[in-house]
């Protein structure tokens, strides 16, 4: 400490303006380094794991002989890819057999309009291939399937839906109708979007009827017209038939013959009121229409979402992006519509919003507590000002291992930086002992950042090397603790110096404020005084 860190710390004390301009130029770059995208951002962390999860997403009205051919798609997808990746096989942990290449097990289901599929891959430790792009090839495999409205390949379990959310907001159904399609037309140009659909392409296309002139006359209204109709195709409850203590209702309906092709409903004949059997076309137009399968409002007007499939690493620079240059001219546009990020961007905007609210409460109350202890407005503040680079450190831990920043980060900068308030805290007390014991304030500063180098220097760097084992982990189980990991260990780290050579020159920058400024007031008293004494003479 006294051969190595007290003449760099006398230097630093010396031209202390200097050394703060050091310290807040890499404050603004490493800070502006962030958001200018090239560290990537994400809400929670992609991992690689050893589970995936497949789903095809069909129409409503999708027969169950189509479920089946897609579910075979799927399944020899599957088995081109165990030929392809036949050299990767390991041995499964729990059997001790191989797997078939980087499938361990496959589980598949066919539930109403959804073919799912539950794929367990081999460890990531025993493959060079990235479950990323496992999955990229498996849909490579799967190849096209055009009546899909959705299909997706979730990794590590997440299935937190599409990466990309918005809700668009509006009444007017002409003006709402096309903001969403010029939206979906420039989320399609981003090159790591992979499919764009919007909430009302699940429609489903239906027949309606229309009563034509004069059908009342006849005796015939729409609601007895849709009621014979559905009694034909979809069946009259007639009884109940106890069986096995259950009620097995017994109903009457066309035969299946009749009920199969569109034909038996141009020659259906409608019973008036005074029984006489009508032609369906001579009372009513039949059109197909597409149907609405739900109705989603949002602030009390009409709402369409749009989805976009993407790496949920690139949303923060598609929104970003979407933000600064589209955006502006969408809202010009289209004056009578609204937007709103749904899903993961929304879950992101309510945590930092709450985690930023209680932050500043936490603040609110350190600085309160530090104050009494102290007995000092000034130092308490000087203390809080090594917070900041905590979350510095933190951004270059992951810069440095390429790593997304996201909500585990946040969490691990917060620990460091009560780690390095503490640290703060043990030196400024040394500083205020030997102002006590007579030091000026120079020596005081010098003496303080010798005498605590070894606790502050040991206190960070076994903290670092006891997360080290963290960091570089590759088990799919500790990646979620990663962005954590790297937020403390680098927050505590870089703050080291921060503590060690920033804070005493903040230390002595304040007594130079309050030297000055006491400077100044004497001189304006005594200026003060001076004009009042020449006043009576004039």
């Amino acid at each position: 400490a006294n051969k190595i860190h007290k003449p760099m710390l006398r230097g630093a004390v010396n031209h202390r303006y200097l050394t703060l301009a050091v310290f807040g130029a890499i404050f603004v770059m490493t800070i502006g380094y962030m958001a200018s995208g090239r560290i990537k951002q994400t809400f929670m962390p992609e991992v690689e794991g050893d589970f995936m999860q497949v789903s095809i997403e069909l129409p409503q009205s999708t027969p169950f002989e189509r479920m089946r051919e897609v579910a075979e798609q799927l399944n020899a997808a599957r088995r081109q890819l165990e030929t392809e990746t036949a050299d990767l096989a390991a041995p499964d942990p729990n059997t001790g057999t191989n797997s078939n290449g980087v499938v361990r097990s496959w589980a598949m289901t066919v539930d109403e309009n959804t073919v799912r599929a539950w794929v367990a891959l081999t460890p990531p430790e025993s493959r060079d291939l990235r479950s990323k792009k496992i999955a990229e090839r498996a849909k490579e495999l799967l190849g096209d399937v055009p009546d899909a409205e959705r299909i997706g390949f979730d990794l590590s379990g997440n299935n937190n839906g599409p990466a990309i959310q918005i809700a668009v907001i509006g009444e007017n159904q002409e003006d709402l109708s096309a903001a969403v399609e010029d939206l979906k037309a420039k989320l399609l140009t981003f090159s790591s979007v992979r499919s764009v659909r919007d909430s009302e392409e699940a429609a489903n296309e239906e027949l309606r009827l229309k009563l034509k002139p004069g059908a009342e006359r006849l005796g015939v209204s729409l609601a007895a017209l849709s009621n014979q109709v559905r009694q034909a195709y979809f069946g009259e409850e007639a009884q109940r038939l106890p069986r096995d203590g259950d009620d097995v209702r017994v109903y009457v309906r066309y035969p299946e013959e009749a009920r199969r092709s569109l034909s038996s409903l141009e020659e259906f004949r409608v019973r008036t009121e005074d029984g006489r059997e009508i032609p369906l076309s001579a009372v009513a137009e039949m059109t197909f229409e597409e149907g609405v399968t739900g109705l989603d409002r949002r602030q009390r007007q009409r709402s369409i979402m749009v989805e976009a499939e993407a790496d949920r690493e690139a949303r923060g620079d598609i929104m970003r992006e979407l933000e600064e240059s589209y955006f502006p001219q969408f809202d010009a546009r289209y004056p009578t519509v609204s937007r709103r990020d749904l899903g993961e961007a929304e879950s992101q905007q309510e945590f930092m919003a709450e985690i930023f609210r209680l932050l500043t409460f936490a603040f609110f109350g350190m600085y309160a507590l530090l104050a009494i202890v102290f007995r000092s407005y000034a130092q308490p503040a000087l203390i809080m000002s090594a917070i900041p680079f905590a979350l510095v450190g933190a951004i270059i831990g992951h810069g440095v291992f390429g790593t997304a920043f996201g909500l585990f980060s946040y969490l691990g900068a917060i620990a460091a930086m009560g780690v390095v308030v503490n640290d703060n805290v043990v030196l400024i007390d040394k500083m205020n002992q030997f102002r006590d014991e007579g030091e000026n304030a120079f020596s005081a500063a010098l003496d303080a950042g010798v005498s605590r180098f070894r606790q502050i220097f040991l206190t960070s760097v076994t903290e670092f090397i006891g997360l080290a084992p963290m960091i570089f982990e590759q088990a799919a189980i500790a990646q979620f603790l990663k962005p954590m990991a790297l937020s403390l260990a680098f927050g505590v780290l870089f703050c080291m110096p921060v503590t060690l050579i920033l804070s005493p020159c903040l230390y002595l920058i304040g007594k130079d404020v309050k030297d000055n400024s006491g400077k100044l007031w004497r001189l304006w008293r005594r200026g003060w005084s001076r004009e009042a004494q020449i006043s009576p003479a004039e």
